[in-house]
């Protein structure tokens, strides 16, 4: 089986939020979340990638960055209890 044939993506867009009147928040915020699921050797590969930010979204994403920071280490912690 090639490598396309192993992988399978999920995608999410969705607005997220902000407003032209919250200046520190940004602009109108509508981003992707891409998680690709792969076989490996033992398991499977996780990844997750979240984009869409622009040039006045850096609160967002420093905000952001660190929430998945934590779910990505939550995520790991229940596969690693077997959840």
């Amino acid at each position: 089986m090639n490598a396309a044939a192993q992988s399978r993506s999920i995608i999410v867009e969705e607005p997220i939020g902000g407003a032209d009147s919250n200046a520190e928040y940004g602009s109108k915020l509508v981003s992707t979340v891409t998680w690709t699921l792969t076989i490996v050797d033992g398991g499977t590969r996780v990844r997750m990638a979240h984009e869409g930010f622009g040039p006045h979204n850096n609160y967002a994403y420093d905000a952001m960055s660190g929430g998945w920071g934590r779910i990505l280490k939550r995520i790991d912690q229940l596969i690693s209890e077997g959840q």
